[in-house]
């Protein structure tokens, strides 16, 4: 903040793998509109399979299909039938990863 009141962070997981960086570059290009105006953007993944070992984010439907959405709910670590239920809802997975601007 000191050398930039301006400035946005990007947090992401010490053990994070980014095979598509291109896509992950968009995203955050995505998440900056929204962090600047003092969004915190949370990333989500959409899950391949249901997991019961991650944390879920329930986005809220935009109408205009943007990419950056709403949060409903964040869910920690449900059972295999509630994770496989959210997946099929539309959940997504909780990456970790999350950008703001920290004023």
């Amino acid at each position: 903040m000191k050398k930039d009141s301006a400035a946005v962070l990007l947090v992401v997981a010490a053990d994070h793998l980014i095979p598509d960086t291109e896509r992950f570059t968009a995203a955050c290009r995505a998440a900056l509109p929204a962090a600047m105006g003092g969004a915190i953007v949370t990333f989500g993944v959409k899950p391949t399979y249901p997991a019961s070992s991650y944390g879920y984010i329930r986005p809220q439907p935009e109408p205009d299909g943007t990419v950056v959405q709403k949060v409903e709910a964040f869910v920690e670590k449900p059972d295999a039938a509630t994770a496989a239920k959210y997946v099929a809802d539309g959940y997504l997975w909780n990456s970790g990863t999350s950008c703001f601007a920290p004023r």
